[in-house]
């Protein structure tokens, strides 16, 4: 036996293998709602693209020609789903779209930008070498937690009149993903209005110097349903083979499937375009894992505990999953990563007090998984049935956005990739008083703001904590300042914050202070920045 173990192992040393998890991803250029297109309409196509993604189960979605009002479509029916995406006018809402969704009970957007496929990509609404209008690629940067790896997915609309203008943009794409990603892992889709036989798309296709080459999951799959070879129809119209919309990928995946999905329902297509997808596995590199022989990197999905409170009253209850069947899930709840000698998860447990909670998935085949980790805070939150806290608000967010004051303090986390449950403030400080049902001694507070430059959304510049106990006289305990040297590379993310307390209050006021104006490098300087503010958790003992 000892033999057969030796033996696996130098066979996985010297071979990479694919996860057994696969990605489904479509690339699908809708239509815009703004042409009259007869029995085409939007109206008309509206119900056969929801059945269609319905049906489909992706796991990530590159659109192109989206409008505002597609997207209030798409956000309604795609409701396990966030995503990134901006009007290419604007940086804003206006113009087209071309939003990356992603499954949010898999993925997690770690940070986004867009950049203007022109000469300057930073400038919003720039127009580039000889196209017709603006163009523009999204970058989704997401966190797999079911592969434990970050994807990087870009998706683009070339322009359909500038030949040059396709061509620079590709090279532009290609060098921002070469600094932007510089460890791969990068899938790249979109509408490229460029054949196989066009500059555009093979300069995509690895026929540039100097960059890491990409394939084409229509040359590479293994299984391949093409129909009629037209991703572009016209409507109908197009006569002939004729293919532009496309999925790349880079080494890190293998194309396990390529569909060019003909959909209509009598005289009405789904688009001009069919929707294009490609299921792709990844491939890994082989480590060392627990069991102390070779396996594959994070091969086995990480368990997870599915939903998205960090903070309880009095107790709460924890249970964990893997999408793994065959797994054992293994957790420590003293910060120490689990082994098989820890805990074994069989049933769900309750928690009563602030707790780090480590978890692992083990399979009988001794592969492992990486370790996923949770903190969660006793402390006082609006829970649906018991208010706890009542909230002032002493300064007005803006009504551009939905908000509920009590999600300040409902134990509930935001999300990057939507805006719902943030409470933004527009060129504004944030200044907003807790009133706690009797005098509680408060361990430690908590903060969450989002960083989305792009978005015009910046974190504040300084935080004072103030506490009282009649809500007249309050006393300033601490100011937090932040580091807010922030570039334009920097990555949409979450700014924690943690501050000790250790005070009895009844009454704590937080006043969070604007970023002010857009720095100097930002391409709308000198504007009032926005202040984006989720979950304060207020954590006692």
């Amino acid at each position: 036996m000892k033999h057969i173990v030796i033996f696996l192992s130098v066979l996985l040393i010297s071979l990479s293998v694919y996860s057994q998890t696969d990605i489904k991803i479509c690339t699908f250029n809708i239509r815009n709602s703004a042409e009259d297109d007869g029995t085409n309409s939007w109206t008309n196509r509206k119900p056969i693209i929801a059945a269609f993604l319905k049906r489909e189960q992706l796991d990530i979605i590159c659109f192109q020609e989206v409008l505002s009002n597609q997207l209030e479509f798409l956000v309604a029916q795609l409701k396990n789903y966030s995503y990134y995406g901006v009007g290419r006018n604007d940086g804003k809402t206006k113009g087209e779209y071309a939003p990356v969704f992603f499954n949010k009970n898999r993925f997690t957007l770690v940070n986004s930008k867009t950049i203007w496929l022109s000469a300057t990509p930073s400038v919003a609404g720039s127009v580039g070498w000889d196209a017709a209008t603006q163009r523009i690629a999204t970058f989704a940067m997401l966190y797999d937690r079911t592969d434990n790896i970050n994807i990087l997915v870009v998706n683009t609309h070339l322009d359909h009149i500038g030949t040059l203008a396709r061509s620079e943009g590709v090279k532009l794409i290609l060098k921002t993903i070469k600094i932007y990603n510089p460890n791969a892992k990068t899938i790249f889709t979109g509408d490229f209005n460029s054949t196989p036989d066009e500059e555009a798309y093979q300069i995509a296709s690895g026929k540039w110097k100097d960059i890491q080459r990409l394939y084409d999951a229509r040359v590479n799959a293994g299984k391949k349903l093409m129909g009629n070879k037209q991703s572009f129809t016209g409507f109908g119209t197009q006569k002939g083979e004729y293919i532009i919309d496309h999925i790349f990928y880079d080494n890190n995946f293998k194309a396990v499937k390529y569909e060019i999905n003909e959909v209509k329902e009598a005289d009405v297509f789904i688009s001009d375009h069919y929707p294009v997808t490609a299921v792709l596995g990844v491939i890994y590199e082989p480590v060392k894992n627990d069991f102390g022989i070779q396996e594959l990197s994070s091969g086995l999905s990480s368990p997870y505990i599915s939903d998205n409170s960090i903070a309880f009253n009095d107790k709460k209850k924890i249970s964990i999953q893997c999408d793994a069947d065959d797994a054992k899930i293994y957790y420590t709840l003293n910060n120490t990563t689990p082994t098989i000698k820890d805990k074994l998860f069989v049933k769900a447990f309750f928690i009563d007090k602030t707790t780090t909670i480590k978890i692992k998935a083990f399979s009988k085949d001794k592969d492992t998984s990486l370790t996923t980790t949770y903190t969660f805070y006793k402390a006082i939150v609006n829970a649906p049935n018991k208010k706890n806290i009542i909230v002032k608000l002493n300064s007005q967010p803006s009504h551009k956005y939905e908000y509920n004051t009590d999600a300040l303090c409902d134990g509930k986390i935001a999300e990057t990739g939507s805006f719902e449950n943030w409470m933004g403030f527009d060129g504004t400080d944030m200044d907003v008083t807790f009133q706690i049902n009797e005098v509680t001694t408060i361990k430690a507070l908590h903060f969450r703001f989002l960083q989305k430059t792009n978005s015009w959304i910046f974190p504040p510049d300084y935080i004072t904590i103030s506490i009282s106990n009649n809500g007249k006289d309050f006393t300033s305990i601490k100011t937090e300042k932040l580091n807010n040297t922030i570039s334009k590379n920097d990555p949409e993310s979450i700014i924690n914050i943690e501050t000790l307390l250790n005070q009895k209050v009844k009454y704590i006021r937080i006043y969070a202070k604007n970023y002010g104006v857009l720095p100097e490098w930002h391409i709308s300087k000198g504007s009032p920045a926005w202040l984006f503010a989720d979950e304060i958790v207020l954590e006692i003992d």
